[in-house]
């Protein structure tokens, strides 16, 4: 049975250990990376078309790429750089499926950030070596990425928390000493009072701003390594 181009071929296993995409022409080829994939422990998605690939990389979200050098319509190392750039991410593991290897020019293929390639025909078994090689590099990048982010968002409690507690003990401190049948002095209490509660309004509307931008979201966590988003500055520039 042909492969639906509006469907791919999903094959799904117990226990999955992440998602691998697989771009190749070659149904007979195809099947046998996704069994071999899916009985190690992966979920598996495959393709025939590179510009499909292309299409719904986005959707499928895969952990690992296998693509075809010479998938056809699209070059297979053009279609691997623009799904790369889509996906915008850094612990993306990319293999190239080489058949005729003298025919590949292997300057260009590393310096488009593609990680690795099979040729044909390989060894079962040290292909998922590599496969969950190239996991545990992932795994580790992620468990990197989470702490940068949970650093993130811990930056981001205490800025904020820097702001209106600041506000708060400012206010507090005024109304303790405010002589009420003073009017100067509850002028002085009204002032501050208007203030600092547009501080705390200021400091809110930017956090919704930043919000709506994911600009936390869209921060570059990993880079060359550990790389966290200076949001306590960020904030301070928007209130201020």
């Amino acid at each position: 049975m042909s492969k639906s181009k509006s469907e791919p071929n999903v094959e799904k296993s117990l226990g999955q250990d992440g998602k691998i995409l697989i771009v190749e022409e070659s149904n007979l080829l195809s099947q046998m990376l996704s069994g071999l994939l899916g009985a190690a422990g992966y979920e598996v998605v495959t393709l025939d078309d590179a510009e499909e690939a292309i299409a719904k990389v986005a959707e499928i979200k895969p952990d690992l790429i296998f693509i075809n050098t010479r998938i056809p319509k699209v070059d297979g190392i053009m279609a691997a750089k623009v799904m790369r750039t889509m996906l915008s991410d850094a612990a993306l593991q990319i293999i190239f499926i080489v058949r005729q290897i003298d025919l590949i020019d292997f300057r260009d293929m590393f310096e488009e950030g593609i990680d690795d390639y099979i040729t044909l025909p390989f060894n079962h078994d040290e292909l998922v070596a590599r496969v969950r090689r190239k996991f545990d590099i992932r795994n580790g990048l992620e468990k990197e990425k989470d702490q940068v982010r949970l650093d993130t968002m811990s930056q981001l409690m205490i800025t904020v928390a820097h702001h209106i507690n600041n506000a708060i003990t400012s206010l507090s401190a005024r109304a303790h000493i405010t002589d009420k049948n003073n009017p100067e002095d509850v002028q002085v209490l009204v002032e501050l009072t208007r203030k600092q509660t547009n501080r705390i309004k200021n400091v809110v509307e930017s956090l919704v701003e930043m919000a709506r931008n994911h600009e936390v979201d869209s921060t570059q966590y990993i880079e060359g390594g550990s790389q966290m988003f200076d949001i306590a500055r960020r904030l301070e520039d928007k209130v201020n």
